[in-house]
């Protein structure tokens, strides 16, 4: 019955996107290329589909971090690249991408299901001196922001655009300060902010704080409040509950509930603010985005990874990020970097090949995870998959890895427990 109820929900959902786009969203991104849906009947299809898909790989209760994971992917990736797949001028309804992503979901739920192990966690205890050591780390980040981006510094909403630009001159991608705010800022804060929870240290939380209010006034990063606000709540109702996770149930009646509240405000106040701010930064422009990675890919060939380290191997010279050559072949935008989902860039950059290799190395890291956390009833290896899934979502697999700190908070969350001496 709980797989039913889950289906309905996420048909209501997937259905409420489809529906939102069309009658209040898409003429204000037409500029960009966005079109709006003729055959809604596919859709429906679409969405009956993967609602099935959805429900069946969704656990009933979040417990390990690698059930976020995929439920972050069906809410916030199926969306995107299958529901408003071909949504632009870009790129028709594209059925073997489509089948990528299914094939792609039902996989990492199968890594997500290697399940066997009894949790011990008695016999393990945090390791304060690894935390003192990110904490430190995470200091001298703070310092260094705020020292170098000082002249443009600003708490305000309306100029965080702004300041991204602004930031991308001054920390420029491949200097070593570049890196070390990426990884002890944006990557390392989530760590911190779990210990600081879990061992209820105020300080921590102030640094935690810090960091979160550094990364939106000198970069206009707003991943890190979602972050937060998810890995509170994850640590919550874990304790209250405890272990026994979090029902994604209650999670999709929210998300619903935050559609049906912006479709009172179109109707009420004749606004889309609520719904402008949901669809647009998480479905519409990426889904846009995500045609015309898929026309590079049919029309130019695939990247074959040159823009990456990997070059030296077959390619003649490193071409530039593929994200710039998708603006400047497709989106005949040269400053914009546009960016995508992994499955996409994997896709673009290697076929199906590239993206069995990188599928294959996501659900190497969530069945760690999960062994991490059910061994040692570690909290801390949350903020990995969390992280993860929302930087995959946007960003390449190796970007996420390496220039987002995910793998070596992957090793620092797993030196921060160790066993008790008896």
């Amino acid at each position: 019955m709980s797989k039913i109820y889950s289906f309905f929900l996420y048909f209501s959902y997937y259905l409420l996107i489809v529906i939102l786009y069309n009658y209040s969203l898409y003429d204000l991104y037409s500029y960009k290329g966005a079109e709006k849906i003729i055959n809604l009947e596919l859709r429906v299809i679409f969405c009956i589909f993967f609602s099935i898909l959805s429900a069946t790989i969704t656990p009933k209760l979040l417990r390990k971090p690698g059930d976020y994971l995929v439920f972050i992917l069906t809410i916030g990736l199926i969306p995107t690249v299958v529901i408003l797949n071909g949504v632009s001028r870009y790129s028709n309804v594209d059925f073997e991408y489509i089948l990528i992503v299914f094939l792609t979901m039902t996989a990492l739920a199968i890594f997500n299901s290697v399940d066997n192990l009894k949790n011990n966690y008695l016999s393990f205890k945090i390791n304060k001196s690894i935390v003192v050591i990110i904490g430190a780390l995470n200091i001298i980040a703070i310092i260094l922001v705020l020292y170098k981006t000082q002249s443009y510094f600003s708490l305000s909403y309306d100029g965080y655009h702004i300041r991204r630009i602004l930031s991308k001159d001054i920390f420029q991608p491949g200097k070593l300060e570049s890196y070390y705010v990426s990884i002890f800022l944006q990557g390392m804060f989530p760590v911190i902010f779990v210990f600081s929870m879990v061992e209820k240290n105020r300080f921590l939380i102030y640094v935690s704080l810090a960091s979160i209010i550094v990364l939106w006034g000198a970069f206009g990063e707003r991943y890190t409040v979602v972050l937060a606000i998810f890995l509170y709540l994850i640590i919550f109702f874990h304790k209250k509950n405890n272990g026994k996770g979090v029902g994604s149930i209650y999670i999709l009646l929210v998300l619903i509930g935050i559609l049906c509240t912006g479709i009172l405000e179109k109707y009420l106040f004749d606004s889309i603010y609520i719904n402008d701010h949901l669809l647009r930064r998480i479905y519409a422009v990426p889904a846009i985005i995500n045609d015309a990675y898929i026309q590079y890919a049919k029309s130019i060939g695939f990247n074959e990874y040159c823009d990456t380290k990997l070059y030296i191997f077959h390619c003649i010279d490193r071409t530039i990020n593929v994200a710039y050559l998708v603006s400047q072949k497709i989106i005949n935008d040269p400053d914009m970097n546009a960016n995508t989902n992994f499955i996409t860039y994997s896709f673009v950059n290697a076929g199906f090949f590239g993206v069995f290799i990188e599928v294959a190395i996501v659900g190497a890291i969530v069945v760690i995870c999960n062994y991490v956390f059910i061994k040692e009833t570690n909290y801390f290896i949350f903020s990995v998959c969390l992280l993860m899934a929302l930087k995959i979502i946007e960003k390449s697999l190796p970007i996420s890895l390496i220039s987002s700190g995910i793998l070596l908070i992957m090793a620092i969350s797993y030196l921060s427990y160790r066993k008790r001496t008896r």
